[in-house]
């Protein structure tokens, strides 16, 4: 890769914005019980509202990547906009716990050369979520459904919070929603779905996601369903996912998916953390292909070419 410091940053970041934006692709291709998929929409999603939402945050994970690189300018939140999401394409936003996951991803992407480098930089990162990014973040957040708005601040009244870091935001959250814990922790639960999908224990890519989908469900009661039926329910089908084989058969998903989508049982929050694991997954291999390639990352500053 050659050129000047503008345009491999521009190619960079369009790579890494093309990782993270198929991460949903992928992890709504993989049948997962009551997940949408391309085998089925589901009571509050279909599949195309994940296609659509996908191709709607590719372009906003690039000036994210970008805004890492150059300095952020303005909040990395005020990049999400489901209100413009919802005027193109008619239909409400399906991805917002993935975007939250992802947009600091992609800010810290060309920062580091490794995946243990990009979980360090996270957890730096989140401190620095402050008042304004809390500002972008509630903005966005008010243009999303109902329910969607109690999922992540509960009790929290997002029409009249002010003065509020979003560091302080998501730690609130966090009592009640997977996606916020995940992010204040250090990416914990994106780690565990990123090595099953990593160990290969299964015969295809596809088997090892389910794997990693299994493990964060039964590690972690998904909050979605917690939220919207109660512990209980919540509790209990995450210990359904603990008695799955290691490497389910058909017959298995197809009997749990059964019994999860009659029943309206979506966790969302699970599919959430599984596009992030896929998306590290697929970022360590490029961070690999990177330096084969003579590409020096974190990419440098102050200098003309950053590869050879």
């Amino acid at each position: 890769m050659t050129g000047t410091l503008e345009e491999i940053l521009e190619e960079l970041c369009e790579e890494v914005s093309l990782i993270l934006a198929s991460s949903s692709l992928e992890e709504a291709l993989v049948n997962k019980p009551g997940n949408a998929s391309r085998r089925k929409d589901i009571r509050s999603v279909t599949y195309i509202s994940v296609q659509q939402s996908s191709l709607y945050l590719s372009s906003i994970y690039k000036k994210a990547c970008v805004m890492g690189y150059a300095g952020r300018g303005k909040p990395i939140f005020s990049l999400l906009d489901p209100a413009r999401f919802s005027s193109i394409f008619g239909r409400g936003f399906a991805l917002f716990g993935t975007a939250i996951t992802l947009l600091p991803v992609s800010f810290a992407a060309i920062q580091v050369s490794s995946i243990d480098e990009l979980m360090g930089k996270l957890k730096s990162l989140v401190l620095l979520l402050d008042e304004k990014e809390g500002e972008a973040f509630i903005l966005s957040l008010r243009s999303m459904n109902p329910s969607y708005k109690g999922r992540l601040t509960g009790d929290m009244d997002i029409g009249s919070i002010e003065g509020k870091t979003l560091r302080e935001i998501l730690l609130y959250s966090s009592n009640f929603d997977e996606v916020a814990r995940n992010i204040v922790h250090g990416y914990y639960l994106t780690y565990l779905g990123y090595n099953a999908i990593k160990e290969q224990k299964c015969d295809s890519f596809e088997l090892n996601v389910r794997r990693a989908f299994f493990k964060v469900l039964s590690s972690q009661p998904d909050t979605l369903i917690m939220k919207k039926y109660g512990a209980h329910v919540s509790i209990e089908i995450s210990k359904m996912a603990s008695h799955m084989s290691e490497c389910p058969s058909c017959e298995e998903i197809e009997n749990m998916d059964k019994y999860m989508t009659e029943n309206g049982f979506n966790p969302g929050s699970t599919a959430d953390i599984i596009a992030s694991s896929i998306a590290f997954y697929h970022l360590e291999r490029w961070f690999r292909d990177k330096a084969i390639d003579g590409i020096r990352l974190p990419l440098p500053k102050g200098c003309d070419r950053a590869g050879k």
